[in-house]
């Protein structure tokens, strides 16, 4: 399980990203880091800076040193240890998962985030539906889409996720506090649960040039909106 290392002002979210993952929480210290580093993985609440500033001399190989992931602004970003469990471990996590490898860094041929927003208990053929519907109306291709994006109360929609699944994609649910950061061009009856919107927001969170192609569109029971 991993390590989840903390400030004592970031308690309630250690706890909550221990109810994700489990794991035991420990307080930041000077020696915190050498005595997280037997487990087998860690999570730092806390800037970038002071997590590579404080693992560097502990780190000795890939092959046994553990994934860290630091967790800061609504971002799950791994540090180490990608490829042995990292960049999973990010996923899991009810943050946005910032993961660079090779062919991200190289391929900038998948650069659109569909958004996603669904009634509950939509069925998966109803979201392949409409994302199908709305890829023909941008004209863009499926194998240019980076990911999907949705709000974290749509993470239990198994429709939305069976969708992606076959699709052989993935979907990050994005936190209340990062949706709320951005500024779609639509209204949204997602107001009434303290958000600016669903598909919009999640698409322009992801987007790297935070730009609307498809603005929010809605296929019966489910809303898309697509961003570059």
């Amino acid at each position: 399980m991993p390590a989840i290392i903390t400030f004592k002002n970031n308690m309630e979210l250690a706890n909550k990203i221990k109810s994700v993952v489990g794991g035991e929480i420990l307080l930041y210290s000077k020696d915190v880091f050498e005595r997280a580093w037997k487990h087998r993985s860690i999570i730092a609440i806390m800037s970038v800076g002071i997590v590579v500033r404080k693992i560097a001399p502990l780190i000795k190989s890939k092959w046994t040193d553990p994934p860290v992931v630091v967790v800061s602004n609504g971002y799950a970003i791994p540090i180490i240890g990608g490829h042995h469990g990292a960049n999973e471990l990010a996923r899991k996590l009810p943050f946005i998962p910032v993961i660079t490898n090779r062919e991200m860094v190289y391929n900038d041929s998948t650069n659109y985030i569909i958004g996603i927003g669904t009634r509950r208990g939509v069925s998966k053929e109803e979201v392949l539906s409409a994302i199908s519907q709305a890829i023909e109306e941008c004209g863009i291709k499926l194998m240019e889409v980076r990911s999907f994006a949705s709000a974290s109360m749509k993470k239990d929609e198994v429709g939305l996720r069976d969708a992606i699944s076959a699709l052989g994609k993935e979907i990050v649910f994005v936190p209340y506090e990062v949706i709320n950061t951005m500024t779609p061009e639509s209204n949204s009856k997602a107001s009434r649960f303290g958000l600016t919107g669903v598909a919009e927001p999640s698409a322009l969170a992801l987007s790297r040039e935070k730009k609307l192609i498809l603005k929010k569109r809605v296929y019966e029971n489910v809303t898309i909106a697509i961003a570059k």
